[in-house]
């Protein structure tokens, strides 16, 4: 029939509404890299949590809109970097 499943759909519109903000550089798009950077603190990684296996890792972060995103992500095998400075590049160094 052509038409597309609402999971997609809904994934789609999460994609789109996370990169529009990315692009306007606002308010909403440093809520949404906090958030990114408290689940990489969850997960204890460097890397972008984007390109995990969320069966593997999902156990270990809380339910977030970023980790639902994540879920999409994973489903349909899609990959993401994201390139701004405020992703920190070392969860720690020198702890004391």
């Amino acid at each position: 029939m052509g038409i597309d499943h609402i999971y997609g759909l809904i994934g789609m519109k999460k994609w789109k509404f996370l990169f529009m903000h990315m692009r306007q550089w606002d308010t909403t798009d440093k809520l949404f890299l906090i958030s990114i950077q408290h689940t990489k603190l969850e997960c204890g990684s460097e890397t972008l949590f984007f390109n995990f296996n969320r069966d593997e890792w999902g156990s270990l972060v809380a339910n977030t809109w970023n980790t639902h995103l994540w879920e999409y992500y994973d489903n349909r095998r899609i990959t993401m970097n994201i390139d701004k400075p405020v992703i920190y590049e070392k969860l720690r160094q020198r702890t004391k």
